[in-house]
């Protein structure tokens, strides 16, 4: 059974879509009609699309922070975790020996952009609103304060580490690890140590929020 049958979330009309969007390169024996990296190319443009207007729609002032938060839910360690909710690395076809957070990524795109094209651009941009509004919805301005209010509910307190610091001192780059008793943890990097722990925050956060 495919991973969009299991989660209701889209049924394909084209179950040749569906196969070539979950078919590494590494697993095709011979090309067919719609290639993984093709897939993969469409749906990387379907997603910065709607996760744009998505963001869009919040009416954030800072041009930087639109563009900040763009990349953040694009990125692929971002599409990584929606690979593992999605349940993609125990559907993805493929003959190499570890699937890299890459890969993953790309399978998220593939599948995306195979949902474009047996469907149309709304209907795969309300799947991705769907998936991300949870993660996109979080509080970024304050993500310390969500983090231990989240936490507190399980009588858990986070904990911040700094564990790595490196470049020039006019220029380092610090990274600290947050640690929510054994339900998470995360990292950040950032060019202090409070912005490294607000953004091991917010990954802790995404983390969370995928469960």
């Amino acid at each position: 059974m495919h991973l969009l049958f299991m989660h209701n979330i889209y049924k394909f009309k084209n179950q040749e879509l569906i196969n070539s969007a979950l078919t590494h390169p590494s697993a095709q024996k011979k090309q067919p009609k719609y290639l993984f990296e093709h897939l993969e190319f469409l749906g990387d443009r379907v997603l910065g699309l709607s996760v744009a207007s998505m963001l869009y729609a919040q009416n954030l002032k800072s041009i930087k922070m639109l563009a900040c938060k763009h990349a953040r839910f694009v990125s692929g360690e971002f599409l990584a975790q929606i690979a593992e909710k999605w349940e993609l690395k125990k559907l993805l076809k493929h003959e190499i020996e570890s699937i890299s957070q890459k890969v993953l990524a790309d399978a998220v795109e593939a599948v995306i952009g195979a949902i474009y094209l047996d469907s149309n651009y709304e209907t795969a941009a309300e799947i991705i609103e769907e998936t991300w509004k949870q993660f996109i919805n979080i509080k970024t301005t304050e993500p310390k304060m969500e983090l231990q209010e989240l936490t507190q509910k399980k009588c858990i307190t986070p904990t911040y580490e700094t564990i790595d610091e490196a470049g020039y001192d006019h220029e380092k780059i610090y990274t600290v690890k947050v640690k929510a008793g054994n339900i998470g943890s995360a990292t950040g990097k950032g060019r202090s140590k409070q912005a490294a722990s607000k953004q091991a925050a917010i990954n802790l956060l995404i983390k969370l929020r995928g469960k």
